[in-house]
């Protein structure tokens, strides 16, 4: 039996999603699965988006021609233009059997009506094709049951958070002369970057704020730099790019409050890294976000598009024994989350699973 993951990147991760798809496709290989990746075609090599869409359809189709019904396609749903076609080919005369892996639907967080339009009409297409499911979180499971209106089999794998520590490690500490806030995540309008510094740039305390991960959507990196230069924010807000695994740790230890109050996450894997070194969260009351972050026990949650809520939960974090309360909860619930290597182990009981019903029977687990 053999598993061909579709996916846009695979092999050089850069997103919490992505590094989570790396681990269960290990898991995969562990239960002594075949597993082909299939990486999609970089912008960089065909630029134009409808050449790219059908070269990549077309690459697909030819693969599938050489499997057999009891290979499995296993498809991330984000860019689904991409597969389509061939996902067609596949489901319907080469009978494959098809396992979705489901982050979140671009069809929730896309802003031109026609583009949501169209994510709207090919997500439901194909999560109508899913023989079975992998979600990361309760809310990414409530997402597929609305938009197919099917029940199928499916097992909820929530993401790890990648060190494993415990409560003797590395803990923050309160600064009261200065706040330091800090965001982990692409520079994008998803993470809703500039509503995050148009709240702190309404607190009247000292601060600095670090954004810490690359960005790809060069317009709206332009508009938050824009935002920063006119406002005079050069010496307290700062751009630090993409950090390796050293890098960051050092990041989270140097600061006060975790900040990412995004407009949709599907679950946010950066939180339980933040939970894990004490950090008290100001999150987004959307997605999954509230599966992590409980109001008031261990962060606070805020509309994501009311910067002065934003502001409001930040100065609540600056009376020390508040923030003390809110860091020690984090701290002790981050000890119930997974490490990688126990994710690892649920990948590879999971697929272990599945390569022993395909293809006669299908179970949740």
């Amino acid at each position: 039996m053999k598993i061909c993951f579709i996916a846009h990147r695979i092999n050089k991760p850069i997103t919490g999603g992505e590094f989570y798809n790396e681990v269960l496709l290990n898991g995969a290989e562990r239960a002594n699965l075949m597993v082909e990746k299939w990486e999609g075609i970089p912008f960089d090599d065909i630029n134009n988006r409808i050449l790219r869409i059908l070269k990549t359809n077309f690459i697909y189709f030819v693969k599938i021609l050489k499997l057999s019904k009891n290979d499995i396609l296993f498809v991330d749903t984000d860019f689904c233009f991409r597969y389509v076609l061939a996902l067609i080919w596949a489901r319907s005369v080469k009978k494959v059997r098809i396992i979705g892996m489901l982050h979140l639907y671009c069809h929730l967080m896309d802003r031109g009506l026609i583009s949501k339009y169209l994510y709207l009409f090919f997500e439901r297409f194909i999560s109508k094709r899913f023989d079975y499911l992998i979600v990361n979180s309760r809310f990414s499971l409530a997402s597929f049951s609305k938009l197919s209106n099917r029940e199928i089999p499916y097992t909820i794998v929530e993401p790890y958070s990648k060190e494993k520590r415990s409560l003797t490690s590395k803990k923050v500490a309160f600064y009261p002369g200065k706040l330091k806030l800090l965001q982990v995540g692409t520079v994008e309008h998803r993470k809703n970057v500039l509503n995050s510094m148009i709240a702190a740039s309404k607190l009247k305390v000292p601060f600095s704020f670090d954004f810490v991960g690359h960005h790809y959507a060069d317009k709206y990196f332009q508009r938050a730099k824009s935002f920063v230069a006119t406002n005079a924010l050069q010496n307290k807000i700062f751009f630090r790019g993409k950090a390796d695994r050293i890098e960051l740790e050092k990041y989270y230890l140097q600061s006060t409050i975790f900040i990412l109050v995004s407009r949709l996450e599907s679950y946010g894997m950066v939180y339980a890294e933040a939970m894990q070194y004490g950090l008290p969260i100001v999150g987004s009351i959307t997605g999954a976000v509230p599966e992590l972050v409980i109001d008031g026990e261990n962060g606070y949650l805020c509309d994501p598009e009311n910067p002065e809520q934003i502001a409001d939960a930040i100065m609540k974090l600056t009376d020390k024994d508040n923030w003390e309360r809110i860091s020690n909860n984090n701290f002790k619930k981050s000890a119930e989350l997974m490490d990688k290597e126990t994710f690892l182990e649920k990948s590879t009981e999971l697929f272990t699973k599945i390569s022993t019903w395909y293809p006669s029977r299908l179970t949740s687990i």
